[in-house]
This record gives structure tokens, C-alpha cells and sequence, in this order.
């Protein structure tokens, strides 16, 4: 007849079957040594597909950083100069490569700054490819 309890290899509780609960192991132990071919295995793990790389987090992707002041500003320069050509933003301003940012990066953050303040969405304010300011183009609009 089944009386619900559960049966356990040794008659003992199902904690003591299986080693764990026993008033005998309240000391931490020490852990196992590592052998020779399994610190020779850690030392391979970062050249390896698919293992963790230093500076990556477990799941494989960047670790995330905040944005400073500095790549804000250049990400807003840059915008202005060369618009929405984010690969050249980067390329042209080292802060943003030194902080470790993609084109993705630039683009995601311009977009998010957008969010905040709607004013930078306009247009770029790129120099006319002739060089000239708008000033010098006043100038000759008066002599016509």
C-alpha cells in the first residue's frame, strides 16, 4: 500500500540519502585542488568560441557604461557636422572610440538625446560645400 511517503535509498531521511543536512557538515570545506590539465582547460577559456572574453559579461554581450558629458557633447557635434553618418562621427571624434562605442552606440544615443531634448532633431547645420557662410551669401543676393 502507498502511504505517500517517499522511499529513500538507506532507509534515511531523503537529506541524509544523499548526503546533505547531517550535523557533520557545518564547517565549510576546502575546495578541491585544481590538477595541472584543468588550469591548462582555464587558461584556454578566453580563446575559445563562445567563452567569455575579458571586458564582456557572462551572457557574452559589452558590459554597459554611462555616458560622460564629453561623448554627449561629440555625439551632438558630430550630428551637426556630418549628420546621421554615425561611422564617421565615431572615426572623427576619439573620445567616442576611446570610451569603447560602436556606430550603434552613436546612433542609439542621438536617438535617446532626441527623446530629450526634440530641438536636435532638426536638420544638420552643415557648411554649403562651396565653404562659403550664409553671411557671404546675403552679400551676393544684394548685388543681383
Amino acid at each position: 500500500p502507498d502511504t505517500g511517503a517517499r522511499a529513500t535509498a538507506g532507509g534515511g531521511s531523503p537529506a541524509r540519502s544523499f548526503g546533505f543536512g547531517s550535523d557533520d557538515d557545518d564547517e565549510i570545506s576546502e575546495p578541491a585542488p585544481v590538477s595541472e590539465s584543468q588550469a591548462a582547460a582555464e587558461d584556454l577559456t578566453g580563446l575559445l568560441p563562445g567563452a567569455p572574453v575579458r571586458g564582456k559579461n557572462a551572457k557574452g554581450s559589452r558590459k554597459r557604461r554611462r555616458w560622460t558629458a564629453d561623448e554627449e557633447k561629440a555625439v551632438k557635434d558630430g550630428y551637426q557636422l556630418y549628420g546621421d553618418k554615425w561611422a564617421k562621427i565615431l572615426r572623427e571624434f576619439s573620445v567616442l572610440k576611446k570610451g569603447g562605442r560602436t556606430s550603434a552606440d552613436v546612433r542609439d544615443k542621438f536617438r535617446n538625446l532626441v527623446k530629450k531634448d526634440p530641438a536636435l532633431a532638426g536638420p544638420p547645420k552643415r557648411a554649403p560645400a562651396d565653404g562659403r557662410t550664409d553671411d557671404e551669401d546675403d552679400e551676393d543676393d544684394e548685388e543681383e
